[in-house]
């Protein structure tokens, strides 16, 4: 086997700021230069292709950057022609569907980001934090052979999050349409061994407020909300994004309900008005904080763990001198950040469940260490990332100058093959603790952990 390459600058520090940052997150697609401020375009990562009879079927058939063609639609364009065209969305939130369609979007998102010739930038890639081997080398190949970028960065959403909101070291606590990621990171590399997924994300949340909107006396008599079909989670998902938030107090919020609770009025597309009258905005949320708590908003009655008690173990299992700075940053960001008062709720939880954390068995250094994160949890902060955070980070990034090695140059791609991307990752991935992970990204939060913290 060819001996690793050298940790040498591979990408000049102008080559980085105009290199394209290419952020592929959940139900968007973001995409800019890293020089600026922020994406210059963001379209959902999907592809149309013509269905009609007599159209010929052609995926790769050219894409521009209106949207493609005739035969092939990607982003919002696919969506406009939905019923036309067989829609499809190209990932989902911890791995690629369809790669044909998945190259689509990445070529649009390069035209989009204002690149005249890939053979003649940089590119910064954000790949999901589970991503497999084969998937990552298989993104690797596509962007060397077929784009023929010249140099490529590998990243992953919660590690860009982190930095994006201006901070290195942290808990970057980042929400897709079906998991929830806790990464410690520190001076921005993920701490893999520490790393929690939770399968709880904003998908379950949209479907916990559409069962309560099918029960809910104020919806338009049950004309709207009448089933459980998948059809209608895209419209509820808008809803709540426009009403959905998260109260301090659950159970005072819910005591109020029969007394001084003000109905909530929101206009739907066809001009129908949906009163919330059971507190269904702030309830569906619930559903992070006590998911043992509530089967009738989940039936399936998953072993998921509540979100407070996943970011301790997180913490717990980094290393005691960090911890306390883990609890001053915790960062959140994907489907976390559209919901109002999230960051205070919790801050207010992690601030509660300080109290209970284990004492240290003895006065010795770390013990001391150990005191001092305890009281750091009593005075956790929580802060919003933003709705670009993760774009943000992957753009700084590429200027990094710590993560100056990680670039992966098309001449290392020639040498070792796309087995580089392993050896060169900008997220911490490709540190002895991701490459034993049974499960090739992150570490799911275990049984045991779920049975303490029910028991808890």
């Amino acid at each position: 086997a060819a001996a690793p390459p050298p940790l040498a600058r591979a990408v000049s520090a102008e080559d980085a700021a105009a290199a394209v940052v290419v952020v592929m997150e959940g139900a968007r697609c973001s995409v800019g230069r890293a020089s600026d401020a922020d994406p210059t375009d963001v379209f959902p990562p999907v592809v149309g292709e013509a269905s009609k009879k007599g159209i010929l079927r052609d995926v790769r058939s050219p894409v521009g950057g209106d949207g493609g063609g005739a035969k092939l639609k990607v982003g919002a364009a696919a969506l406009l022609l939905h019923g036309a065209f067989d829609v499809r969305w190209a990932t989902t939130d911890d791995h690629v569907r369809e790669w044909r369609d998945w190259e689509c979007v990445l070529e649009a998102a390069v035209q989009r980001g204002r690149v005249e010739d890939a053979s003649e930038v940089p590119m910064v890639l954000s790949q999901p934090l589970a991503v497999g081997r084969e998937e990552r080398e298989r993104a690797v190949t596509f962007c060397f052979d077929e784009l023929c970028v010249p140099a490529l960065l590998l990243t992953a959403p919660p590690v860009a999050a982190m930095l994006g909101s201006g901070r290195e070291t942290g808990v970057s606590v980042y929400q897709n349409d079906v998991s929830t990621w806790i990464v410690p990171v520190y001076q921005g590399a993920a701490i893999m061994a520490a790393v929690r997924r939770v399968d709880l994300g904003g998908g379950d949340v949209d479907a916990a407020f559409h069962r309560l909107l099918m029960t809910s006396e104020g919806n338009a008599g049950g004309a709207v909300w009448n089933s459980a079909d998948a059809s209608q989670r895209p419209l509820a998902r808008r809803v709540y994004d426009a009403v959905g938030c998260v109260v301090i107090d659950y159970d005072a919020a819910v005591a109020e309900l029969a007394s001084r609770y003000e109905p909530i009025h929101h206009e739907l597309p066809d001009g129908t008005d949906l009163t919330l009258t059971d507190g269904e905005h702030f309830r569906a949320a619930e559903i992070l904080f006590q998911p043992f708590s509530l089967p009738d908003l989940m039936p399936d009655a998953r072993l998921a763990m509540a979100l407070p008690e996943a970011i301790h173990l997180a913490v717990a299992a980094a290393d005691v001198d960090l911890r306390s700075d883990m609890y001053r940053n915790v960062v959140i960001s994907g489907d976390l950040g559209r919901m109002a008062g999230m960051a205070e709720r919790l801050q207010r939880e992690l601030r509660a469940k300080a109290a209970s954390l284990p004492a240290p068995s003895s006065a010795s250094s770390s013990s001391a260490a150990a005191v001092a994160s305890t009281a750091a949890a009593a005075r956790a902060r929580v802060i919003i990332g933003g709705r670009h955070a993760t774009w943000r980070g992957a753009a700084l990034l590429a200027a990094h100058a710590d993560v100056a090695h990680s670039w992966i140059t098309r001449e290392e791609y020639r040498e070792y093959g796309p087995g580089i991307a392993h050896r060169k990752a900008a997220d911490g991935a490709s540190a002895p603790a991701w490459r034993g992970c049974g499960c090739s990204g992150g570490v799911e939060v275990s049984a045991s952990d779920r049975r303490s913290a029910s028991r808890g």
